[in-house]
């Protein structure tokens, strides 16, 4: 298991541990993000959302929460085919803090581990995938050099964050938030090795694009 997803079922394990009755039940808070993510290096602008959920330690000025979002862009990058669209749900543990503050000022931090997943995108045809990769061994011709192409997709990442919320009397919040969101690369691997295996094979690695968006959100939640 990869330390980016260990990290994040270890810390939605802690999630639920300190929520245990016998940490008697903090108070909680679920949050409805509706946002924007501005164009970057892969895709262009659109709308977002994301959902979470909190447990809340005020003696600490700590809250840690999980959620779920969901990103659906048009490609902008000139790896990714014209008119195609860059999707994603990246599955978040997150954790915040609020340190002491003027009511008139209710900010708050928050860094995070991300897992992506639902990551759907279509490379442009001039893009080399591997489809004119090699290795003959046909006698008449004498052995050829061997060449794989393979590619390792994004898999996880982090976010820091940072925003302001009010909370009512009735429980109901409201808010701005700002989220930086930065996710490991889709990586090309090349592999060639000599016709004979006498000599070492030669790997080369690219990134075909990088995933690293900024996305600014209206916070609707309740807390209870």
């Amino acid at each position: 298991m990869r330390t980016g997803q260990r990290a994040l079922w270890i810390g939605i394990a802690v999630l639920f541990t300190l929520a245990s009755p016998a940490y008697a039940f903090p108070p909680q808070s679920v949050e409805f993000m509706p946002g924007y993510k501005t164009p970057d290096s892969a895709s262009n602008g659109s709308f977002t959302g994301q959902l979470r959920y909190f447990l809340y330690f005020p003696s600490l000025y700590l809250s840690t929460g999980i959620g779920i979002g969901q990103v659906t862009a048009e490609a902008n990058h000139i790896n990714l085919a014209i008119g195609s669209d860059l999707e994603m749900t990246p599955l978040t543990f997150t954790v915040k803090l609020t340190p002491p503050h003027p009511k008139w000022f209710p900010f708050f931090l928050e860094v995070g581990i991300d897992r992506l997943t639902g990551l759907h995108y279509e490379l442009d045809p001039a893009v080399n995938t591997g489809r004119n990769d090699s290795c003959s061994t046909d006698i008449a011709t004498g052995p050829a050099d061997c060449t794989l192409t393979t590619f390792k997709k994004p898999s996880s990442g982090y976010h820091i964050g940072a925003g302001v919320e009010t909370v009512f009397d009735s429980g109901f919040g409201l808010g701005l938030h700002y989220m930086y969101l930065s996710l490991n690369p889709l990586e090309r691997k090349i592999e060639t090795t000599d016709s004979f295996g006498v000599e070492p094979s030669i790997v080369t690695r690219e990134d075909i694009f990088k995933i690293k968006m900024s996305i600014f959100s209206l916070i609707l939640s309740y807390h209870f």
